[in-house]
């Protein structure tokens, strides 16, 4: 496996729209995309940055921060496979998305750090 570069950092965030008006009329960044009130991107310059209100289900219990780095590879499959041979934990299954694949897994501190291949074969 390797790492590709970083596709972008992620904050979850306790009041959706109060944080998209913040980021958008506060910081001025452009929103590049929205799905469904609850994930939003903005153009960050080198990277996006996402922010939502994922963190509210069962996994937010044992979650120690709210912010996820993803991680471009060119396979999130095969990094997976790789991965749970080392004994790696798994967070999140390889999931499938309109624009993406993505999984996520810890490092030995309990830190997200989501696998993100792109269907378009982008990166940043």
């Amino acid at each position: 496996m390797k790492i590709r570069g970083i596709d972008f950092v992620f904050l979850n965030v306790s009041d959706f729209r109060k944080s998209v008006r913040f980021y958008e009329r506060v910081l001025g960044l452009k929103k590049t995309s929205e799905y469904k009130g609850m994930w939003a991107e903005f153009d960050a310059g080198n990277m996006t940055l996402a922010i939502g209100t994922y963190g509210k289900g069962p996994s937010a219990k044992r979650r120690k921060n709210t912010t996820s780095i993803a991680l471009a590879v060119r396979d999130v499959g095969a990094a997976m496979k790789e991965l749970r041979k080392k004994k790696v934990t798994v967070v999140w299954p390889l999931q499938e998305h309109g624009v993406c694949f993505m999984a996520m897994i810890t490092d030995p501190d309990g830190n997200e750090l989501m696998l993100h291949q792109r269907k378009d074969g982008t990166v940043g």
